[in-house]
C-alpha cells in the first residue's frame, strides 16, 4: 500500500474561490492548524467572548467563514471536553486554557465515546493534571 502524506506537508493543495478568484488554502506561517488553534485560545484571558470569524482569520490566510473547516472541528472537540462554552450562534466563551502539550490525537481519544467513559475525570483521559483541566 502506498503511504499518502497528510496535513501541513501535503501535496494537495486546496483550492477555494473567493470573489471570482482562486485562493489557495494555508494557515499562517504553514504552521498545523492545531498548534494556531490552541495559540489562538490561549491567547485570550479567560472568560473572554470570541467569535467564529475571528477564530479563523487567526489561523487561515483566506476568509473560510463560508466553509466548513478542521479549526471547526477541533472547536468543537474542546467545546464539548469544556475548555469552551458555547454562548450562541458563532460565539464562545473561554473557560481555561488548553495546555500546548496536548495532542489533537489525545483530544480525540479522550471524548467520550462509550458510557464506561463517564466517570473517568477529563484530566485523566487528556493525560494531564487536575489543575489544567476544565472545571
Amino acid at each position: 500500500m502506498k503511504s499518502r502524506t497528510v496535513g501541513v506537508n501535503c501535496t494537495n493543495q486546496h483550492i477555494i474561490i473567493v470573489d471570482g478568484r482562486r485562493q489557495l488554502v494555508q494557515t499562517h506561517g504553514r504552521i498545523p492548524i492545531w498548534t494556531l488553534f490552541k495559540e489562538y485560545i490561549n491567547s485570550l484571558p479567560i472568560g473572554y467572548t470570541f467569535n467564529r470569524k475571528s477564530l479563523l482569520n487567526a489561523i487561515y490566510t483566506v476568509n473560510m467563514s463560508s466553509y466548513a473547516t478542521t479549526a471547526d472541528q477541533y472547536r468543537n472537540f474542546v467545546t464539548h471536553l469544556g475548555f469552551l462554552q458555547h454562548e450562541s450562534t458563532s460565539r464562545y466563551i473561554k473557560k481555561c486554557d488548553i495546555p500546548m502539550r496536548v495532542t489533537i490525537t489525545k483530544v480525540r481519544k479522550a471524548l467520550v465515546k462509550d458510557w464506561t467513559e463517564w466517570f473517568i475525570p477529563v484530566y485523566e483521559r487528556l493525560g494531564i493534571s487536575e489543575s489544567e483541566a476544565p472545571k
